[in-house]
């Protein structure tokens, strides 16, 4: 993972038979998406930085969408 900073929440969404999205936020406050195929690759698919925020955790909603929850802000 880009880099190498300690993983703080992850989430998983299962897209199809073959393939799902695997959404990590990583300790220098940087999310990344993945997919991985049914093969065991890794793509990567979205990677971006949050200003003023601390996320706590990730989740994914309908439609491919991505949930942030800020720790000490009460962001979404």
């Amino acid at each position: 993972m880009g880099s190498g900073f300690e993983v703080t929440c992850l989430a998983w969404d299962t897209l199809s038979n073959d393939s799902s999205h695997i959404a990590v936020r990583s300790r220098d406050n940087i999310i990344q998406v993945f997919m991985l195929t049914v093969a065991s690759q890794l793509q990567p698919v979205f990677a971006g930085h949050l200003e003023n925020s601390v996320p706590k955790a990730i989740a994914f909603g309908d439609h491919g969408s991505l949930y942030v929850f800020g720790l000490y802000n009460g962001k979404v």
